[in-house]
Formats: C-alpha cells, sequence, structure tokens
C-alpha cells in the first residue's frame, strides 16, 4: 500500500524546491539567499524538508553554497537551456529531401551563432519514431524536463502522444512539422492558390494538384484538404468551371524504410498515370507539392516527351538553394526559404522565455514566386 504521509512530503519538498527557484531567479546573479532559520519560517517547513528541497537545486548549480557565508544564487542563474528534438524519421525514408538535412544544419549553425551574445546553451536530440510512429524521448530528456533543467523545446515532426505530454509540462515549447501550442508552417495552401491563379493567368483551364497528404491521416475526400480548396478558390476567383479529375493527394510514405515509396518514384508514376492518358483528358497545368515529388515527375514527363511550358505548364514547390530542381526551365517556382523557418522558431521561443505570448498561435511562412 502506498504510504500517504511519504506523498504529502514530497509535494511539500517539491512546493518549497519551486519557490525557492523563483525566489533565485527574482533575485538574480550571486544574490544570498535568507539564512536557513528565515527560510524555514517564510515557508513554514522543517530543516529537513528544507535541506532535500535545496540539495537538487545546489546539485544543478542553480544555487551555491559559501562556507560560513550562507547559500547564493548563481552567476548563471539566466542562462537558458534548450532542447532541440528533432524527429530522425526523416532521414531514415527512402528518397529522403535534402531539406531535413538542411533544416538540421540551420539549426545546428543558428545554435552555435546564438550562444555565443545570448546566455543560452542548446542540446540536439533525435528521436526515433516506435512501430507505432509514436515517438519516446530518452529518459535523459524526460529527467531533464521534469526537473525543470530544460526551460524550452523547439521540436520537429514528433508525434501527438509525445507532445501532449510536453505540454502537460508547461514547458516553452515551438514546433514545425507537428502540432503544438505554438506552430511554424509552409503556408501550402497560399501556395497552391498562388501556383493556381499563376497558371491561369497562363491560360490553363484544366489545372491538376499533385501532392504527398501533409499527416499521416488520409482524407477521405480529396475536397477535405485546405491545399485543394486553395486550388478551387483560384478557380472561383476567375469565374471558371472546375474539374477535380486532374488532382490527386497521395498518402505519406510510412515510417518503416523498407516498406516507404520514395516521394520521386510517386511523381514519376502520377505523370506516367496521366500522360499516358489521350491528349484530352490530360491536364494542361500542374501544380507540384514538394519538390522530390515534381523531380520525379519531370523525370517521367521528358521520357515521355512531354514539352515543359508548351504541352503543360508547371507550377512547383521548392526549397531555397535545393538542387532537386536544378536545370529545369520553363516552369514557376515557389520556394521556402528553411533559415526563415529556423529563425522564426528561435524568434518564438525567445518571445516565450521572456514570458510574453506570440500575436498567434500558428505563424505561416509563405513562399516566393520564382520564374525559370
Amino acid at each position: 500500500m502506498k504510504d500517504s504521509t511519504s506523498d504529502q512530503t514530497l509535494t511539500k519538498v517539491e512546493e518549497v524546491r519551486k519557490k525557492i527557484r523563483e525566489m533565485a531567479i527574482e533575485k538574480g546573479p550571486d544574490a544570498q539567499l535568507l539564512p536557513v532559520r528565515e527560510l524555514c519560517e517564510l515557508f513554514s517547513t522543517s530543516r529537513i524538508t528544507l535541506r532535500e528541497a535545496l540539495a537538487p537545486l545546489l546539485a544543478d548549480r542553480t544555487l551555491y553554497s559559501k562556507e560560513r557565508e550562507g547559500i547564493f544564487v548563481s552567476p548563471h542563474i539566466h542562462h537558458k537551456l534548450v532542447a532541440i528534438l528533432f524527429d530522425a524519421s526523416v532521414f531514415a525514408l527512402r528518397g529522403v529531401s535534402p531539406f531535413w538535412t538542411n533544416l538540421w544544419f540551420l539549426f545546428s549553425q543558428e545554435a552555435e551563432r546564438r550562444a555565443r551574445f545570448k546566455q543560452q546553451t542548446y542540446e540536439f536530440y533525435t528521436i526515433m519514431p516506435n512501430m507505432d510512429a509514436s515517438h519516446s524521448l530518452p529518459d535523459q530528456v524526460i529527467q531533464m524536463i521534469t526537473n525543470q533543467k530544460v526551460d524550452g523545446v523547439l521540436a520537429v515532426g514528433l508525434s501527438s502522444p509525445l507532445r501532449e505530454w510536453l505540454l502537460k509540462q508547461s514547458i516553452a515549447y515551438v514546433s514545425f512539422a507537428g502540432g503544438g501550442p505554438w506552430v511554424v508552417e509552409l503556408d501550402s495552401v497560399e501556395m497552391v492558390t498562388m501556383a493556381a491563379r499563376a497558371l491561369l493567368q497562363q491560360g490553363c483551364t484544366k489545372i491538376g494538384l499533385w501532392q504527398i497528404a501533409l499527416q499521416r491521416q488520409e482524407q477521405d475526400d480529396i475536397q477535405d484538404y485546405a491545399t485543394f480548396q486553395g486550388l478551387q478558390r483560384a478557380y472561383q476567383e476567375a469565374l471558371l468551371p472546375f474539374n477535380s479529375q486532374y488532382s490527386k493527394i497521395l498518402p505519406l510514405p510510412v515510417v518503416q524504410p523498407t516498406y516507404s515509396m520514395p516521394f520521386q518514384e510517386q511523381g514519376y508514376l502520377l505523370a506516367k498515370e496521366y500522360f499516358s492518358l489521350p491528349e484530352s483528358e490530360r491536364p494542361d497545368g500542374v501544380i507540384l507539392g514538394d519538390e522530390m515529388l515534381a523531380h520525379g515527375a519531370l523525370t517521367a514527363l521528358q521520357e515521355l516527351g512531354v514539352r515543359i511550358g508548351q504541352d503543360v505548364k508547371i507550377a512547383s514547390h521548392a526549397n531555397m538553394n535545393s538542387p532537386m530542381l536544378f536545370g529545369y526551365r520553363n516552369m514557376t517556382i515557389f520556394e521556402f526559404d528553411a533559415i526563415e523557418i529556423v529563425q522564426t522558431m528561435f524568434s518564438l521561443l525567445d518571445t516565450l522565455l521572456q514570458g510574453q505570448t506570440p500575436h498567434a498561435p500558428v505563424t505561416s511562412i509563405l513562399p516566393r514566386k520564382v520564374q525559370r
């Protein structure tokens, strides 16, 4: 049977520890705390409970003691520790986009740059998914977060159970490629809408959207996808009839690399499927929602002898400085800049660590239109 007295003592120790930590932050670097007797009176607690509350704060150097002088606040009390959690499965999928490696590099670069002039330390952790696509944090990270040694989290691609756990820890938390209280996302809906407008202006009337689903959960109806609705909206603005037969949104590949079909292969097969049809049944404009999908589709179109810019107009997603669409011409490109994702995430976390609230729960990154 569980000892309720022990539970109450533990709760009291945690309560006192929290109050001492708050006091230390308020007093600031190198400030001296009250003598032990006065702290016991202030928190209405015993010397034993106070000693147990102080021990972890001395161990993690939030506080330090001077013999015969007392207990002092660490000179680094305002130093922040940020954990950067990265879904490692994005590196495991076959035919993985160079975007993710570049994003990892940019996170490392920005963390190093900030560590030179801000009182912040950054620690990186790659999190491998379980068989059910959920994630488990290493024990070390769980302990650091539950013991309040981590001040903030930047997360890329984490699953729902882990996101919910982080929310319960009341920690400053910003995410990309996953949900959360504060999210940075690529505005794919606006990209598709802009792409549709561009193709309509070029005289296209039979535009198809080819895309990989952004979530692992597929929608039953293509009309339920927000990006597809963006395509429809562009047609409505132009007062033109719309036909969905040229569009297809494919499921996101599974985590296990042995079973996943690379985006390039999916794009290749889609182009073969649509452009092996009679000319009257083919789209005259295609929006490619991912540069890897686009690479495969463009390869297939070349093999089929379809002329880009003449037989079909193309508008495609791309990542700035990516080599995937190098050499392809006569297309409209909508580029996203990965450094903007990284800097926006760090900036939002700064806002949260300062005790302020960001302007909106979702911050959208817009693409830049480039004509090739």
